[in-house]
Order: structure tokens, then C-alpha cells, then sequence
């Protein structure tokens, strides 16, 4: 197996979990970053890329989690995008089919994104037959460079003689315990007293991905590609917990165990959140603000989205080990122990809390005066 992003959450844990299931088994990892990888190596490099694949076994598994611009002002980035989801894929592509031969043969799996076909339209039980996102819809670079990355991908399927198949995960919104990159961000704005404030209808719903759901769809899919390619290869796949559930809901378990409102006390229609995620956006282009949040990111967050699994359960039986409940509630156990040993301390509302709540009250006495 050769993993990249292998410094990352899921790829951390794949490579765990891979060791855990066979003590002797031959994983690559790779990452620009991190520690506990076996080759440090930028994706777009194709020839650092190609070390890791030296000596393969006769059926090798290429896991591309590599990505760049997924939160924040990357993904605004579209000079970084391009580089890393597109071009970096095609390299990675690249060296797979020059390791492919008469004695080997590769399964790439690749990692998308809900965003590829989702821009902020209201979909309820989507599946893959949704066309990828116009360029006019799109609200970041990151979408769009992972809609073409994921295109290449599977034009790529049959490759190489036959030798190279590929396929495309789109993972829901992914969590767990040990997640490091967008859960201390959420508790630090829990803490800060935003949880107090909802954004969009209270009864839209989201989907969610627990990591160990995640990398049991990422061993199937590679099982897939290798036991049944002319079903699975070529074609892209929704994961998720089959679990949809607002997103205020989903995390107010974690609210709760930080003694913080585990329900919001107002809620900020979607469309004025999105005029300051804009606001946001330009004081990130104009002063060099890190933006608080996206439109992007609160239409992920907010808007009615959810997409069937039910290809994935077909194709690669795929199915969820636990559910969103259950995953959230080992989250908060987690970070309520934590918070019994660093002490709890009273969360009063924030300036930005406070800032928000009469930004509702602009909202409606504008509506009511318009």
C-alpha cells in the first residue's frame, strides 16, 4: 500500500489500521509534513512520488489523499489548488502507470469531495448521476480543482493495458477522536460562545463520516478495484455514516461536554451568513484577514445536503461500523475527559456572538422595512 496525505487523520489512521489487520504488511507512507512517514515528498514530484513505488508487490494499492485547500483562505487559493489536487494528481497518475507492468498491478484510489457536485443547491438523497459543478456556481478554487483532479482520475480507469484501475471515493464531512485539524478549530469557537448562534433552517441536514467508517470504504474499494474492476472501476462512490443530521445537532453533544450552549439561542438565516462569508473573503483578499469562514464552508455547514450510499453498499459492500451518534458521542467523551483535567471554566458569549446576534436583528428589521 502507498499512502499520501499518510501524515493526516485518515492516513494515519489507514496505516494503523492496515498494521493492526497484518503486522507484515508492506505501507508506504508519504507526506510533504508529519512525522512517522517513510518518504517525505511533495505529490507534484514525480519522481519522489515514484521512489515509494520501487519493488512493488504483484497487486499494489495507491491510496491519493493528498490534498490542499479543504478550509480557510486556501481555499481561495487557485494557484495552490491547481498545483496540488490537479497537478499533483495527474503525477501521481503518472508514476502509477509507469509501475504497472506485466507483474504488477495497481488499484488508485482516489479521494474526492462532496464538492465536486455539490455548490450550494439543496439536495436531498443526491446520487452520483449529479453532473459536476459549473464553474459559474462555484463559491472557491478547491471544488472546482478537485472536480478536475477526480475527472482524471477516472478517465484514467483500464490504463497502462488494463494494469491500472481506478476509482473515486466522495466522503461527507469526516470526524473522529484523534481529528486535529478541524475539531480544535470548532471547540475554540464553542468556547469562544458562537454555538450560541445557528446558521440556516434549523431542520436542513448534513451528512457525516466517522474515520473508521471511512477507512473500512477505502479497503473495500481497493478490494473492489482488485476482485471486481469492470464494476467498480471508473466510477466515483458517496461515503458516508447513512446517518443525516443538522449540524447544530450533530455537534451539541461536544457542546455539551464542554460546558458550552449545546443549542443555539438565535439563528442567522442563510443568506445574510453568506454575505459575511463574503465580507470575510474580501478582508481576506484586500487586508490579508484570515477569514473567519468561507461561503463555501457555510453552505457545507448549513445548507440541505445529503447523498445516498447506496452505490458503495452495491458495488463495494460498503457498510457503516457505527453510526453519527455514536461517533460523536466517543468525540465528546473524549474532550469532557479532557476538560475534567484541564479544569471548566465559565464560557460567557463572545464579542462575535454578540456582533452576530444583531446582525439578526439588521437582517429582520430590513426584511420588515423592505
Amino acid at each position: 500500500w502507498v499512502i499520501t496525505g499518510a501524515a493526516g487523520h485518515v492516513g494515519k489512521t489507514l496505516a494503523a489500521h492496515l498494521a493492526a489487520r497484518n503486522s507484515s504488511a508492506d505501507v508506504r507512507r508519504l507526506d510533504v509534513v508529519g512525522d512517522g512517514v517513510d518518504y517525505r515528498a511533495d505529490v507534484c514530484d514525480a519522481a519522489a512520488v515514484s521512489k515509494a513505488l520501487r519493488n512493488p508487490k504483484p497487486h499494489l494499492v495507491f491510496v491519493h489523499l493528498a490534498s490542499a485547500g479543504m478550509s480557510g483562505a486556501p481555499m481561495l487559493d487557485r494557484a495552490l489548488c491547481q498545483r496540488v489536487n490537479v497537478d499533483g494528481t495527474a503525477a501521481c497518475l503518472r508514476c502509477c502507470r509507469a509501475a504497472a507492468s506485466s507483474t504488477t498491478r495497481v488499484s488508485f484510489v482516489y479521494i474526492s469531495t462532496y464538492n465536486v457536485v455539490f455548490h450550494g443547491q439543496p439536495v436531498v438523497r443526491g446520487d452520483e448521476s449529479a453532473p459536476y459543478s459549473a464553474a459559474a456556481d462555484a463559491t472557491d478554487e478547491y471544488s472546482a480543482s478537485k472536480a478536475a483532479a477526480e475527472a482524471l482520475v477516472l478517465a484514467a480507469d483500464g490504463g497502462a493495458g488494463g494494469r491500472l484501475r481506478t476509482l473515486a471515493l466522495r466522503p461527507a464531512a469526516i470526524f473522529g477522536e484523534d481529528e486535529e485539524r478541524h475539531l480544535p478549530r470548532i471547540v475554540g469557537l464553542m468556547r469562544k460562545g458562537l454555538f450560541a448562534v445557528g446558521f440556516g433552517d434549523a431542520a436542513a441536514t448534513q451528512d457525516w463520516l466517522h474515520v473508521d467508517n471511512f477507512v473500512s470504504a477505502i479497503v473495500l474499494a481497493a478490494r473492489a478495484l482488485r476482485a471486481a474492476p469492470a464494476r467498480a472501476g471508473g466510477r466515483a462512490y458517496f461515503v458516508n455514516d447513512d446517518e443525516p443530521v443538522n449540524t447544530n445537532a450533530f455537534f451539541g453533544p461536544l457542546a455539551a461536554a464542554l460546558g458550552c450552549r449545546s443549542a443555539p439561542i438565535a439563528r442567522l438565516p442563510l443568506r445574510a451568513t453568506l454575505v459575511l462569508a463574503a465580507a470575510c473573503e474580501l478582508a481576506w483578499w484586500h487586508l490579508g484577514l484570515w477569514p473567519f469562514f468561507t461561503r463555501a464552508e457555510v453552505l457545507k455547514a448549513a445548507q440541505q445536503h445529503t447523498y445516498t450510499c447506496d452505490r458503495a453498499k452495491a458495488d463495494l459492500g460498503y457498510r457503516p461500523l457505527l453510526s453519527s451518534t455514536e461517533g460523536m458521542r466517543r468525540v465528546a467523551q473524549k474532550y469532557e475527559e479532557a476538560e475534567a483535567r484541564r479544569g471548566r471554566t465559565p464560557r460567557p458569549l463572545s464579542y462575535f456572538v454578540l456582533g452576530l446576534l444583531l446582525a439578526v436583528a439588521l437582517w429582520w428589521a430590513l426584511r420588515a422595512a423592505g
